[in-house]
Parts: structure tokens; sequence; C-alpha cells
């Protein structure tokens, strides 16, 4: 370990203007164009831990006025180091020292550090040369092995459906030719080492479209979301790669610009999609000799565009192997990721489907075997159909067919399976008609003649039966007609011998008067007409109402009079009151102030003190009452005399309405008019009464057996049963009719009961023909119903002989020649028939299933070849993508470029994350980060979001740099979304050192106006040349 000596040296030979400030501190300056772009002040004092407990204090005796006299830009750009020595790393309180001055951001950004960190932060980053074979890659491997085994195919990642088809039809199979270079040519291209300085976009998207920007070798692009910096970004990517990787399909057109050569020279360089120029720079610049020209874009995002997606999803995801894919997206590219999850995926499906081949096999083997076996039985099997075709026309002979029977040994006809059938129907149908056995042609001719004569005889019974009928239900109609009259005359005679029609008729009389009488009183009690007053009742009931009006508008006058009256003298008593109260108390008063209570203090007349005191209170005395007791005293007959001209008005009123009611004359007097009024009243209470007896007697008539609600009713039954000229309410009238309709009614019933007798008779004698017939019945069907089983009978019995007729036509039949012989006949040739049909088609389907299974055999052989070749197809090709998941897996391939580039990784993170707590692990398993104290394992997922990022911005940092063939050019869209502030500071020192020590140009595009304004700060000290500030507005 070097002293503090030592230290001091090499600190004076890696800044400028090195000042010794005394204390063990020393001040230096890193410097551009000789001037100052960074301070550094370093402690080396080796007292970390005193000093962390005044630092605010130190700081400011330290910084604190070249802080407030420096310019602006320099404030940011100040950086304060403390040197932990031995002593300082043996102090137990060092780690929390430490994490306090880190942990400040007053004046300068500190850093505490070993003597090895010390001196490595002091050096210049263009002093590192990483260099990684950038040619070395794994989707490269990758389409070489595929296309090594004639499986390029897999690399343009179709469907993997139609890529399994492919492979299993062979298709996928295709070699070729092996022309591609494997040594980056020498390529004349300006953009592969020249700065862009000018940038033109004739035709992309409209918020850079058409738009001359000026570019420096460090440029700030800045603007709110929308404003176009992606779009800007990804037309710089055009012109280097002729397509965008994030949108494959974006059209574009003269993008064009000048680039500054290394020898100094401007170039002017436009954009191509030309496949071969394509080609030519991704194998010159990054070593891919890749056949299809869209690769270019892969490298260039891997090497030159930071994949700010990915970044962020390894900054914020938690799932451990999804953070393993965004590092394999940042280390090898996102396209070779995504490639890889291609390929694992059909190296699964190719083994599945390899697996279901084996499984099947087998079953197929099997199944062409059996096929073939069967094939082989069905070609031995004889036939019999032809011996049998001749048995059956031999039965047909011997029936004695008259058709033609056709050839011997021909396969047997369906027509005469026809006719047989015919015949058996016919003879079964004549056999179950007749009556005897044997049955014959003479038989059933015979019983043809019997059904005939007996269908006659029941004909005329039916005829005898109709009429009889039709008398038996017009004397029924008769009964029940004189039944209901009998029931009336009946129920009639209990009401009249109950009173009834009496009481209807004074029921009748009394309701009349009592309407004749109760609208002549129009509704008014006669409690309403009190005694009229005297002078009113000789007058007519006008005069009457109009002298009464008069009256009482009178009255009513004289008391609004009297009331005003008596208003004004009350008021008038309360302001003389008021005043003998003022007197009173005046006086009172004026005896109070001068003591004198003998001498009246208003006349001066002299009294006796008790005299004159009491004189004094008489003045509040109240007044009389007896001065307003006679104008109430009016009022109150005012009153009197207008309430009683309103009640004679209302009689008045009352008695007019009657007058018109009863249409009495205008000159009878309101007295007579009100005798009369109580006269009608009077007669209408003693309806009334006389209405309610009636009433009740009514509801008393069931305790007679009768109803007062059916009365109507049956009264007028009983006039339509006797007739309107006789007196029904006569008992003599009821009686002789009642005698007259039971006699009549006896007649009537007699002659049904005899009818009915002979309706009984027929029916027999019907039922005894039918049975004489041989025709089997139920008893008691009636006649009509019997000719129609005689003649169902006797249609069946012709249908036959027709039969038999049509029969005699196919076979020699006899008069005499049995039908159950001919049936057992024609039973055996049907049988024949059926035994040579099925012969022939078994033998038919035997020759039909032999070509089916001949056929079945063919597809089975061919299935099974086609099976067995998909097989070694899916075989073939689940070696190869297993070959390389095992031996080049993407896992490896990340490590592989891990470890190509780790010293340049470890490096540029040690640098740019905060607080340093970690290093750079041993890339086992998860652990590719380690504890600084300790060396404590630490997975991508156990750490902040923030040293995530700051890792993520790291690798794309060292894969930048370590491409030496690929153009000096960095692009980096918003890549400090999600890291805090330390984080973005040390990021943003980084690629100034880089701008400073290396020719390379960054352009660096963010919305957020205080990374920006913070970025300018960093880089201003370059000058206009070479420092651009780009403002994109929406």
């Amino acid at each position: 370990m070097a002293n503090a000596d030592t230290v001091r040296r090499t600190i004076s030979e890696k800044l400028a203007g090195v000042e010794d400030l005394g204390n063990g501190i020393l001040r230096g300056e890193r410097r551009y164009g000789g001037k100052a772009f960074a301070t550094a002040y370093i402690d080396l004092s080796d007292d970390v831990v005193e000093r962390s407990r005044d630092i605010d204090n130190f700081q400011e005796r330290l910084l604190g006025t070249d802080f407030f006299k420096a310019d602006g830009d320099q404030r940011w750009n100040s950086y304060l180091y403390f040197w932990a020595g031995p002593n300082s790393q043996q102090n137990a309180d060092f780690s929390k020292a430490k994490a306090r001055i880190e942990g400040n951001r007053h004046f300068a950004r500190k850093f505490v550090l070993t003597e090895q960190d010390l001196l490595g932060r002091l050096d210049d980053v263009s002093a590192r040369h990483p260099v990684a074979d950038v040619s070395d890659d794994a989707s490269a491997r990758w389409a070489d092995l595929l296309r090594a085994a004639s499986l390029g195919v897999v690399l343009e990642q179709r469907p993997r459906t139609r890529l399994l088809e492919l492979i299993a039809n062979g298709e996928a199979f295709v070699a070729e030719a092996s022309s591609i270079a494997t040594a980056a040519p020498a390529l004349d291209d300006p953009l592969g080492t020249g700065l862009l300085r000018t940038f033109r976009v004739g035709q992309f998207r409209p918020s850079i479209s058409g738009r001359p920007f000026s570019f420096g070798d460090v440029n700030l692009i800045f603007g709110q979301n929308g404003a176009g910096k992606t779009s800007l970004l990804e037309s710089i990517e055009a012109l280097y790669c002729g397509r965008i990787r994030r949108d494959p399909n974006a059209a574009f057109s003269d993008i064009e610009g000048e680039v500054l050569t290394p020898a100094g020279n401007l170039v002017k360089v436009k954009s191509t999609t030309s496949p071969a120029a394509i080609k030519a720079r991704n194998l010159a610049w990054y070593g891919r000799p890749d056949q299809q020209s869209s690769a270019i874009t892969h490298a260039f995002t891997r090497f030159n565009f930071l994949d700010t997606d990915a970044a962020f999803r390894l900054s914020s995801e938690t799932n451990a192997e999804q953070i393993k894919l965004d590092l394999s997206r940042l280390l090898v590219g996102p396209e070779t990721s995504t490639l890889w999850a291609y390929l694992t995926k059909v190296r699964d499906e190719t083994m599945d489907k390899r697996r279901a081949a084996d499984e099947r096999l087998p079953a197929l083997v099997k199944q062409t075997e059996l096929l073939g076996n069967e094939v082989k039985r069905l070609q031995e099997t004889p036939t019999e159909s032809t011996a049998l075709a001749k048995t059956f026309r031999s039965s047909l002979r011997d029936l004695g067919a008259t058709w033609t029977l056709g050839d011997e040994g021909a396969p047997v006809n369906q027509s005469d399976r026809t006719r047989l059938e015919s015949l058996s129907r016919g003879f079964r149908q004549a056999l179950a008609v007749a009556q005897s056995a044997p049955t014959t042609v003479k038989g059933l001719r015979d019983r043809s003649t019997v059904l005939t004569q007996a269908l006659a005889a029941i004909r005329r019974l039916a005829e005898e039966f109709k009429i009889a009928g039709n008398e038996l239900a017009a004397n029924d109609a008769l009964v029940r007609e004189r039944q209901t009259s009998l029931q009336v005359l009946q129920n009639w005679a209990a009401y009249c011998e109950a009173g009834v029609p009496a009481l209807a008729a004074s029921l009748r009389r009394v309701q009349a008067e009592v309407a004749t009488v109760r609208p002549a009183l129009a509704g008014q009690s006669a409690d309403a007409i009190p005694e009229l007053p005297t002078e009113y009742g000789a007058r007519s009931v006008r005069d009457a109402r109009a002298a009464a009006a008069a009256n009482l508008e009178l009255a009513e006058q004289q008391e609004r009079s009297g009331v005003e009256s008596l208003q004004q003298r009350e008021r008038l008593g309360q302001s003389l009151a008021a005043l003998r109260n003022d007197l009173r108390e005046v006086a009172q008063s004026v005896i109070d102030r001068t003591g004198d209570s003998t001498h009246c203090p208003v006349c001066g007349t002299s009294h006796s003190h008790e005299e004159l005191l009491r004189k004094i209170d008489a003045l509040a005395a109240s007044e009389d009452p007896s001065l307003t007791d006679g104008l109430r005293q009016a009022v109150q007959v005012s009153r009197q005399r207008a309430e009683r001209e309103r009640e004679a008005l209302a009689s008045l009123k009352t008695l007019e309405s009657y007058a018109i009611s009863s249409s009495a004359p205008d000159s009878v007097t309101a007295g007579d008019l009100r005798e009369q009024m109580f006269a009608k009243h009077q007669e209408l209470a003693s309806l009334t009464n006389e209405l309610e007896r009636l009433e009740s007697a009514t509801d008393s008539l069931s305790r007679f057996g009768t109803d007062w609600a059916g009365y109507e009713e049956v009264r007028n039954a009983v006039a339509s049963v006797v007739g309107n000229e006789e007196d029904i309410a006569s008992s003599d009238v009821v009686s002789h009719h009642l005698a007259s309709l039971r006699a009549d009614l006896e007649t009537v019933q007699g002659s049904s009961s005899r009818l009915r007798e002979s309706l009984t008779n027929l029916t027999g004698r019907a039922a005894q023909a039918v049975a004489d017939a041989g025709i089997a019945t139920s008893q008691g069907v009636a006649p009509v119903e019997l000719i129609t089983t005689v003649e169902r009978a006797s249609s069946l019995l012709n249908a036959s002989l027709d039969f038999v007729q049509s029969a005699m036509q196919l076979i020699n039949l006899t008069e005499d020649q049995s039908f159950e012989s001919l049936q057992l006949f024609i039973d055996e040739a049907i049988g024949a028939f059926d035994r040579a049909q099925h012969a022939e088609l078994s033998e038919v389907t035997a020759r039909t299933d032999l070509s089916k299974k001949t056929e079945e055999l063919h597809q089975a052989t061919e299935l099974l070849r086609d099976v067995s070749a998909r097989r070694e197809n899916f075989a073939k090709a689940s070696d190869v993508f297993s070959c390389i998941v095992q031996d080049h897996s993407l896992e490896k391939a990340t490590k592989d470029a891990l470890e190509s580039i780790r010293g340049e990784v470890s490096d540029v993170f040690s640098r740019i994350h905060s607080p340093a707590e970690y290093v750079l692990g041993d890339f086992q398993g998860e652990a590719l980060l380690a504890t600084r104290e300790g060396n404590h394992a630490r997975g991508v997922n156990q750490v902040s979001t923030g040293q995530r990022a700051a890792l993520a911005l790291s690798i794309f940092l060292a894969l930048n740099r370590s491409a030496e063939t690929a153009p000096p050019v960095m692009l980096i869209d918003d890549p400090v979304a999600h890291i805090d502030d330390l984080n973005a500071l040390s990021f943003l020192d980084y690629l100034r050192d880089l701008a400073v020590g290396e020719r390379k140009q960054i352009f660096f595009a963010t919305a957020d106006a205080r990374l920006a304004a913070l970025f300018q700060r960093k880089f201003e000290f370059l000058g206009d040349e070479r420092f651009r500030k780009i403002v994109l507005t929406c």
C-alpha cells in the first residue's frame, strides 16, 4: 500500500494545476482546451470519521469561496475526494462516516475511496482500451448451425405451426450455397468512421420532416413528449441501417447529411435501402455475415442505440427469470433473445412431434398387418348364390307360376319376391274372411251370397228403427215441455197461497204514489221552514222575499252605523283617560316638589290634605260605562233584526223552490204555501211508512217457501203458459190448469214407453240377422251401425274374390284348390328367394369389403411411410435444435458476452453507480453483483432499481466502446428516467469524460427540463462547435 506522498505524486500526474491547500488537502483541475471543466479537491488526511462529524463546516471552509465566485457551470463540476487509508478503514465507524459524507449534496459531489479506487477515478476514460470480438454473436453461431443442417428457413421465424409443417414434409431442409463472407472487407463508407455535422430528413414523421439540423460531437435533444425526439434518433438510425428496428415498416425518404471524416473532410451521405450496401455495412462494422439486410439494426441497437425498453425492464422487473432475459437483451441484442425464445419453443415442439410419432408408429404397423390379413381372408371366401337361385326357381315351378322365370343360375329378381309377397298378403286376407276350412274359391262365393242377403234384411230393420226413434224424440220433447209447465204452475200456486200477488199490487201502488209526491218537495225538509213573521205570511212569496231583503239591508246598515259610533266613543274615552292620568301625574309631581298639599296646583283652590289627594286620584278613575251601554244595546238590536231577516229569506227561498216544483200559482200567499208544504210532508211520511211495511212483508215470504226475488220471473212464465186472457191470480184457474197438464203428461209418457219397447225389439232382430251371417258383434248395437259392420265384411270378401281373379293370372288355381296349401308353397318360395338374395348380397358385400380393405391397406401403408418420414424429419430437426439449446444456449452466450467486456463493465459501473457499494460478481448463477465489503454475492433482483439501471447503462457503454469497427456514434433516448439524481450525475460525468477523451459522437434525448439543464452545464465547456442543444416543440 502506498503512503500519502506516493498518492500525492500520482495525483499531480493525473490532474493539472495541482495546489496544496494545507492539512493534507490538494486541489487540481481537469482541463479541455486550456480551460478547466472539472475541479477536484482531494483530502489525504486519512481521517474520514472525523471529517464526517463536521462535514458541513469543513466543506464550507474548503469550498465556499471558490463555489460562490466560480462561474455557473463549475458549481456543477466540483468533486471532493476523501482518501480512505488504513487509519480510516480500521475505525469501527468508517461505514457510517462514508455513507454520511457521500450522502451530503452541498457544494460538490463527494466520494470516499481507497487508494486504488481514487487513482482509478482520476484516470481518463480513454486510458482503457477494451477489445471484444463483436463478430462472435450467438445468433450468428445459431444461424451457421441451422444452415449447416439445411434449416436456414428457421431464421425467418415464420409462424411455428407453418414451420412444423415444413419440417414434417421435408420442405424446410434446403441446402444453401456457402457463399457468405467470413472476414470483413474494407469498406469506403464515411458513416463508419465519421461524425455527422449536418442532417436533413425529407419525408418521415411530421415533427422532423423537411427540417435541417446541425450536430456537434455531443448533442442534447430536448423537448416534451411527442415533440419528435425519438423520431429524430430513429431517422439517424435509418441513415446508418436503411430501416428502423422498432418500426420495420416505417416509410422514409431523402435522409441526407454531411459527415466529418477523421481526415477533416466533409462528405455528403444519403440513406440507402440497398440490401447489398446494408449487408456490407453489417459485415464491416459488426463482423456479421448475415444474409438478411435487416440484421444490421440488431447490431446497431446492441452497440450504438441504447435499448431503453430493456434497460427500463431490467431496472423495474422483480421476476428473476425475466431479469435474466432483459440482461440478455442488453448483452446479445433483443432480436437474439427473440430468436432464442423461438428456437427453444420449436425445439420443444419438434421433440413433442417426434415422441408423438414414436408412440404412433407401433399402432400403424399393427394396423397394416391386420388389414393385410383381412384382405387375404376376403380373397379366399367361397360363393353359393347360383345354387340357391336354382332352388328358388324350382319352388316357383312347384307353385305353378305362369310368369317368365329367367335363366336358372341368374341372380334372383326382386320383382319375383314382390309378386310372391302380393300373393301371400291376398291369400292370408282370404283365409281371414272365410268362415270355413279348407278355404276355396267356391267357398268364398257362397259366403258372399249370405252376406248380401243379411245386409238387405238389416237395412229394412234400420229404416223401421229410424222412424220409431224420431217419434220417440218428439214424444220426449213434449214430456219435457209438459214437465216444465207443470213445475211453473206449482211454483205459482205457492206464491198465490202466500198472498204474494196482492202484496205485489199494493207495493206497486204505494211506490207510484211516493214517486208522485217526492219530486214536489224537491228534497226540502219540513224542519227547514220555521214560522214566518206575520208581515210576510199574507204576501206572495216573491213580494215577501223582496220585503225581507230590504229589511235585511236596513238592519245591516243600522248595525254597521252603531258599531262605528261605539268604536268612536271607545277611542274618545281612551284618549280622555290618558289625559286625566297625565294631569294626575303632573299634579302629584307639583305637590311633591312644592310640598303644598292643601292648594290645587292647577286652579289654586284650597282643600284639606286628604280631599286634595282624593280629587287628584279621582282624575285617573275610569269613565262611566253607562255612556256606551246605549250604543251597545242599539247594535245588538240591529244584529238580531238582521239575523231574523236572514232566516226569513232562507225560508222564503225554500218555499219558492216548492212553489216551482209543485206548480203553485203566483197568487198563493207564503203562509198558505207553507201549510201546503207541511201537508205534503205528512202525506209522504204516511206513504213511506206504508212502503216500509210492505217491503218488510216481502222479506218474510221465505217462511212460506217462496222467494220475492224470483216472483216476477215466475209470474211472467205463468202468463206464457196460461195466457193473458185469464186471471192468473185466481186459485181456481191455477188448479184447473194443473189438473189438465198432469193428465196430458201421463198420456205422452205412456206413448214414449211403447216406442222404446219397439226400438229394443228392432235392435234384437238386427243383431240376430248379423249373427246368422256369421259376424260377431257387441250387444245393443243400433241397426244403422250393424249395416256398417256387414258392409265392411262384404267389402273384404269381395276384395278377396277380386284378388283370386288376379291371382289366377299368375299361378294355376282351380275352384276347389285349398288356399292353405297354396300359402305353404308361397312361404317356401319366399324363403328360398331370401336365402338366394342373402347369398348374393353377402358375395357383393365381400367384394365391396375386399375393395375397401384393399384401399385401407394402401392408405395405411402410405400413412406408415409418411409418419416414418415425418418422424425422421422431426428427429433430424430436434437434434439440431437440441444441440443449439444445450451447447450454445442464450445463457452461455450472455455470460460469454459479459465476460468479454467484464473489465470495461466493471470500470464503468464503478464510476456511475452511487453509492458505490457494489462490484461485478463472478457471474455464477444469478450472482452478477457483489458487495464491496465482504464480497457477498447479490442477484440483480436484490439491489435497488437505481443500481440496476446503472448496470444496464454500464453494459451498453462497455459494448459501445468495445465495438471498435462500429460507427463512433452513441444514441441514448431518455436513459435515466428511472435512476436517482446521484446515479444520473455519475452517468453524465462518465459521458463527459468519454467525450473529452475519445472521438465519439453522442446524441442524448430527454424530456426532463432539469436533466437537460444539468446536461448542458456538464458539456457547455466544449464550445459551440462540439456541443449543440436542439430544442424540439410539438
